[in-house]
Order: C-alpha cells, then structure tokens, then sequence
C-alpha cells in the first residue's frame, strides 16, 4: 500500500549487513550510521530503488534501515549476514 512506512529499525546484539531490492513497485529508503567512534555516526542518507531501476543497496553492519512506499504498492527482498533472524529487529523511537 501506498505511503506505508517501515521504520528505522537495527540490530542491538548482533548486527547484520544486509542487501535490500525492491522487485515489485518503488520505496523511499533511508541509511543511519549508528556505530560509535565512526567519522560518519549519526549521519544518513536517504535514496530511491524501484523494480525498474534494478538497483540494490548493501546496508552495513551497525546502521539503522527503514523505507517509505512511494508507490501504490511494492514488494521488497532482504538477504541478511551473520545467520541471525531479521526478527531481532529494534525500532528506533523518538523522544
């Protein structure tokens, strides 16, 4: 669905890379270092991936990960390192 948003979520004990495409419509995707000691910590990026582009994104180690749907609907895949359950997931909340 259209305007549906995952929201920045990461790993606390074990944190994975993963690879992220999206295979059916487009998203808005954002990237947040949350390494400490790294030059770049806090700092993000945000970026487009459609089925019809073709791209993919590696997200890091340590950073946080969440899209936005920007068309009517879209499907995405995600293929994780380490072996351990994108279930293990934490969201980051404001406050």
């Amino acid at each position: 669905m259209q305007h549906v948003l995952r929201g920045l979520h990461y790993q606390v004990k074990q944190p994975q890379g993963k690879l992220v495409r999206v295979t059916a419509g487009e998203v808005w995707d954002v990237v947040v270092d949350l390494r400490r000691g790294s030059s770049t910590f806090g700092k993000w990026t945000g970026f487009g991936l459609s089925a019809a582009d073709r791209r993919q994104a590696w997200i890091p180690p340590g950073f946080a990960h969440g899209f936005l749907v920007t068309s009517e609907a879209a499907v995405g895949v995600t293929a994780a390192t380490g072996g351990g359950a994108i279930s293990a997931d934490t969201a980051a909340t404001g406050g």
